[in-house]
This record gives structure tokens, sequence and C-alpha cells, in this order.
């Protein structure tokens, strides 16, 4: 069993015409259609005496404190942490109808947001949290299924903004996308920054990167998932109200995507695109429970 999940989609993107409407996203690379980003480098296997981190060329070791005095002790924090894995599954929000399921497969620019009938050939996700909702949470993409080196689920600064703090509001035709990012995540919920993703890596043009935020997951006990996305002017307080919009549409200038906005009809009218609204809910699978331990 795996977590169902019906979405709901919003964009954050900078607004890049030709003739016509704005692009949602850029261009392809013209050397390559689709592209994967490299394996991660293995870490360099630690030396454990100062002659072997000489032979090595590595740093020597530091010295050891013999005092004792401050010694932290593991002990138990008393609070299980419980992972839930599963797939995403997508809902309109006008029809109720079950449009299909994330596809494990992302597009040509490393977005995911394709529609898959079969949950054989589905995203897999999975995330960590002490009870059956969470707020501001990590999802991480199964193993097997990830684009090498790039485990997260996050949320990127679509093409198509043209604010340049990326800032998703009212009255804002501004949009992300779902991306996955490079190890490491950025745990602690903030405003978008600078971090290795598959679409920067697809793009090959440092001049159009997009910034990022990871832990932008919540999930209420009724099993909705929403989007939270922060504004570099509030810090740490989420936008209140995102829409998740379904960006497959038949054109090539369509998304083929899932795109997250605060403002539907500004997105639509600046887009010229009629993207229906879509919504994510979760039927969790526990996959593991532990009880953190903790230094106190």
């Amino acid at each position: 069993m795996l977590v169902n999940v019906a979405l709901s989609a919003i964009a954050l993107l900078s607004a890049r015409a030709l003739a016509g409407a704005p692009l949602l996203n850029p261009p392809l690379p013209t050397s390559t259609q689709e592209r994967r980003a490299p394996a991660p480098a293995e870490p360099a296997e630690r030396c454990l005496t100062n002659a072997d981190c000489m032979r090595a060329g590595q740093p020597l070791l530091k010295p050891k404190s013999r005092s004792r005095s401050h010694l932290l002790v593991p002990r138990q924090s008393g609070v299980p942490t419980t992972t839930y894995t599963g797939t995403i599954r997508v809902v309109d929000t006008e029809s109720t109808s079950t449009l299909g399921y994330i596809s494990a497969t992302a597009n040509q620019l490393g977005e995911y947001g394709l529609l898959v009938s079969d949950t054989a050939d589905a995203l897999v996700v999975s995330y960590e949290a002490t009870s059956s909702d969470a707020s501001q949470v990590d999802f991480t993409i199964e193993t097997a299924q990830q684009l090498s080196g790039y485990p997260y689920l996050c949320s990127v600064a679509g093409f198509g903004n043209t604010d340049p703090l990326d800032e998703l509001n009212t009255g804002s035709y501004n949009l992300r996308i779902d991306f996955s990012v490079l190890t490491p995540s950025l745990d602690a919920p903030g405003p978008a920054q600078a971090g290795d993703n598959s679409y920067n890596y697809a793009v090959q043009n440092s001049t159009i990167n997009r910034d990022v935020e990871t832990a932008v997951w919540s999930i209420s006990s009724a099993g909705e998932i929403t989007n939270m996305w922060i504004n570099p002017a509030t810090a740490t307080t989420p936008v209140p109200v995102t829409y998740f919009l379904n960006g497959n549409g038949p054109d090539s200038s369509d998304l083929k995507a899932i795109a997250i906005t605060a403002d539907v009809d500004a997105f639509q009218t600046h887009f010229a695109k009629t993207y229906s609204t879509i919504v994510w809910r979760a039927e969790r699978t526990v996959t593991e429970t532990e009880t953190r331990r903790t230094l106190l």
C-alpha cells in the first residue's frame, strides 16, 4: 500500500514572452533533449591516524580533549518519528474526478507533473513526521526513481516569474514548479535560495538558474497536502493560500508539469492558459517508526 495523494497545482515562473503569451518554460537546450544529473561523488575514506592522513593528503586529526566534564550522553527523547510512503494522486477540484498519478518520469526539464493512470508507473515519495499531520517537511523520492543524485521533491521558482524576489502573492501571476534537488536538502523552512536541482542541470544555462525551497510540504490529518511557499519578506511564514494547477495541456507551449500560484486568475490571464485547479490527498502507509535519540 502506498500514499495516494490528490494534487492541487500552482506555479511560480518568470515571464518570458515570445510572440504572444509569455513562456512558462525556456526552450530545451539544443545539445540534448533529455539529461540526467551526474551521480554524487563518493565520500573520501576517513583516515584513522595522522600517518594515514599524511599519506592520503588529508588534514591531520584534531587533538582529542582529555576533559570529560562536558561529555554529552545520548538519552531517549521519547518522541517517535514515523516514515510514511506513497504515490501522489491528482484530483480535479471542480469535478472531484481522479486525473491520474504523478509520474515517476520527469519531463525534459527535470520537472515533475506528468500524469499516469497506473500506480506502478507513479512517483513514490516518503516523509518523516511525529504524527499523522505534518508541517513543512521534505518529500524524498524513492531511490530507484531518483534522477541520479537528486533525491528531494522541491519547489523551484518558475522561469515565467518577473519578480526578482520570486514572491507568491494575490494579484501576482508568479508561479513555482516541482523539481528534484540535490542533497543536502534545505531542511529549515525559509525563502528560496540557490541549490543544485534537476531543472538547472537540464537547461544548461546559468543565467536562468532558479532558486529552490525543499521543506514545503504540509499534510493535514485528513490527508490533504499543501505546498507552503515562503516569501523573502515573511522570513518563515508561508503564503496563506496557494493553488495547484494541472499544466498538462495539449500544446507544445504547455508546462507538462504541476504549477503552483497564489492567484489563479492572474496566472491564467498573463500566460493565456486555462489550467484546472487540482488537489492532493493522502492515504498514508507507515513504513518505519523509530524513537529518536538526542544529546541532552
